[in-house]
């Protein structure tokens, strides 16, 4: 009679130890990183205007999303981080008025509390530098 009330009484207190919860669940990398993106090349196209300024990225599940580019040219690549901390992707604008900038590329990697990256197209790219907050 005791033997099967201790196993019941050891399941029910191991119980919460086999649930995943969302700490397991979330990325390496989670976080919100905070820094400046500088331009690196810039041979006056629109998406150049604005694009020297302070950055937010938030890193959800290892993954984050970056806009470049403004009005017609504005695209959004989603970025997934490797376990090495490495990620990398790209993306077209729509070519709708005549001028075509090419593909936004983006590189780069996270080390430590450290984003860095290269973003942008063949006429104009920026650095980021971001710290997690």
């Amino acid at each position: 009679m005791l033997r099967p009330l201790m196993l019941t009484a050891t399941c029910l207190l191991l119980a919460p130890l086999a649930a995943p919860t969302a700490t397991w669940a979330a990325g390496n990398f989670d976080g919100i990183y905070r820094g400046d993106q500088t331009l690196i090349r810039n041979d006056n196209a629109p998406e150049c205007a604005k694009a020297a300024q302070p950055v937010v990225v938030h890193v959800v599940d290892n993954s984050f999303a970056r806009a470049w580019g403004g009005g017609r040219f504005r695209v959004n690549i989603t970025l997934h981080i490797a376990p090495d901390g490495s990620f990398a992707g790209q993306a077209s604008p729509t070519n709708v008025s005549g001028r075509f900038s090419g593909p936004v590329d983006v590189h780069g990697r996270i080390t430590g509390d450290t984003l860095e990256a290269e973003l942008g197209s063949r006429t104009c790219a920026v650095k980021m530098t971001l710290r997690k907050s």
